[in-house]
């Protein structure tokens, strides 16, 4: 393939008219449409503005052969110059149809495969064949409308939001949240499938430096221990911890006495920190756990040792392992050295492996939490609810993205449980000042409807629940007006916080629906608005 090196686009293709007649041009883009006239070819080529002929001629270019290889979607970037067609080749129908371009250099950039159906409108193609090739259908010209028609849409929003001294903060804000709160999202689910402590050692499948050290936080907030990312640990104040790497065992010579001599090394120069020796480089119950004790016995480690020790299980079955391991470590007096176990886990194999009886004191968990794997993308977005005092929202035919209007407040109920103390009970959002929001403020009976069912309601009866607002005010005449918190009060808030959700909605597996619903008086501002814009969709017309 070639590049685009000494060329630099000059115009769009759909932007050329016949005044331009005679201009030297550099295009770039896509092969619409090829026809072959023997000495002679004709191309359609496309970009996101439109289409223009480019003609190859055999007698005026020294690599016409390449113009013979071209075929439809091929990338290709020209230089050539503009000439005014004949009168009688003049296509009405193309806004550049007066016009073509003469090559005189053709260059490569990329082959396509035949596609598997037309990049043009019209096309009689499968639905779903269009989503599964989502980026060629991208290409089709109608789709190319859409986005630029979206753009300007967007952008006059913007313009008329940044005339009125508005700030745009939505896309750093959303990354920096979506992304922390997808990691903290798997890191709950991950320790709340123990008892026992979970580290996060995902630095190195994280998307990025970024991510690895801002995703550690998270997970931190979110119930892990502590983090292998020693950067999050000096930015935050809390603890770094970590374990020999395989690649210092076989470092000694890969043979059974370089591994006694690696773990008798580290234990030398780590003298004061917690050791943890990696034991299944080579075997892990024929040689690594009896090297491990050989050289734990050797350098003086045993239960005295007050900055802990223990090793670490990477490989095999966790559970077999872990519980032959314990058992030798017993009888040789090591009844304080900690397993520690690693190897691709979650919180189903964390699960699994707690139900089997295993042997293992704490885990190690890394790409699971690191790049939230299971479920990789949070959906938050932001979209504007009100508007000069009058509630707005986006319309849409998928029930999860239609918007709740207006300036709003939620309120978490919280109940008393004989059995489990305070327990949230609801998250019921209403417009500020709203006669739901004044009731549950009083203290007064107030009831609360599924929005997609209306025969699911929950009454809470006046002097039976306390309450408390979600939202707090962060800015305040440009400047930061909440109180800022330390890593470890953040994550004592959230442990706080789960605590007080029904054990029953914390599990893993089926857990019950935590109740999430929105006052009557929103409800029917947004119906209203919903109603209003169907009659003027159902009655729009243009000549």
């Amino acid at each position: 393939m070639e590049t685009m090196q000494g060329l630099e686009r000059t115009h769009h293709c759909g932007n050329l008219r016949k005044s331009d007649s005679g201009t030297e041009v550099v295009l770039t883009g896509w092969v619409s449409r090829r026809r072959d006239h023997g000495g002679l070819i004709f191309v359609d080529m496309r970009d996101r503005s439109g289409l223009v002929q480019i003609v190859f001629d055999a007698a005026a270019m020294s690599d016409f052969h390449k113009a013979e290889t071209l075929r439809n979607e091929f990338v290709i970037a020209i230089k050539g110059k503009i000439r005014e067609r004949s009168e009688d080749t003049v296509n009405p129908d193309l806004e550049t149809g007066e016009i073509e371009v003469v090559v005189n250099e053709l260059r490569i950039l990329n082959k396509a495969k035949t596609p598997p159906f037309y990049i043009q409108d019209g096309i009689d193609s499968d639905e779903n064949i269009r989503l599964k090739y989502r980026y060629l259908d991208l290409r089709r010209p109608e789709m190319q409308k859409n986005i630029m028609l979206r753009h300007r849409v967007a952008k006059i929003m913007r313009d008329y939001l940044d005339a009125n001294d508005f700030l745009e903060i939505e896309t750093p804000m959303l990354c920096i949240m979506n992304h922390q709160m997808a990691v903290a999202t798997k890191a709950s689910r991950v320790c709340r499938s123990t008892n026992k402590p979970v580290s996060e050692f995902g630095s190195r499948r994280a998307h990025g430096p970024w991510a690895a050290t801002y995703g550690a936080k998270a997970a931190i907030i979110a119930g892990c221990s502590n983090t292998s990312n020693i950067l999050t640990g000096v930015k935050n104040g809390v603890p770094s911890t970590g374990t020999m790497a395989h690649s210092f065992v076989t470092s000694y010579g890969s043979c059974v006495e370089g591994e006694h001599k690696a773990f008798c090394d580290y234990i030398k120069t780590h003298m004061g920190e917690n050791l943890i020796l990696l034991i299944d480089t080579y075997d892990t119950l024929k040689c690594g756990m009896l090297n491990a004790i050989r050289a734990f016995k050797e350098n003086g480690i045993d239960d005295s040792y007050p900055y802990g020790y223990g090793i670490r299980l990477d490989s095999g079955d966790l559970a077999y392992l872990s519980i032959k391991v314990r058992k030798a470590l017993d009888k040789h007096g090591l009844t304080k050295c900690k397993i520690f176990a690693t190897n691709s886990l979650d919180e189903y194999l964390i699960t699994d492996l707690e139900r089997q009886g295993a042997k293992i004191d704490s885990y190690g968990v890394g790409d699971a939490i690191a790049t939230s794997k299971a479920a990789p993308c949070f959906g938050n977005v932001y979209k504007l609810v009100q508007i000069g005092g009058e509630p707005v929202l986006k319309r849409s035919e998928d029930t999860i993205k239609l918007i709740n209007p207006g300036f709003q407040i939620t309120y978490r109920i919280i109940k008393a449980d004989e059995d489990l103390g305070e327990l949230y009970k609801a998250d019921v959002t209403c417009l500020r000042g709203d006669a739901t929001a004044k009731a549950i403020e009083n203290g007064e009976t107030f009831t609360i409807y599924d929005e997609q069912d209306r025969y699911k309601y929950k009454t809470f009866e006046a002097g039976t629940y306390t309450y408390r607002p979600l939202q707090d005010q962060v800015i305040k005449d440009g400047n930061r007006s909440c109180v800022k918190h330390t890593l470890m009060e953040k994550k004592a808030f959230y442990n706080d916080t789960l605590s007080h959700f029904s054990p029953s909605e914390r599990r893993l597996i089926n857990p019950h629906y935590f109740k999430v619903d929105i006052s009557e008086e929103m409800r029917e501002v947004k119906l209203g608005i919903l109603e209003r814009i169907n009659r003027e969709i159902a009655a729009f017309k243009i000549d």
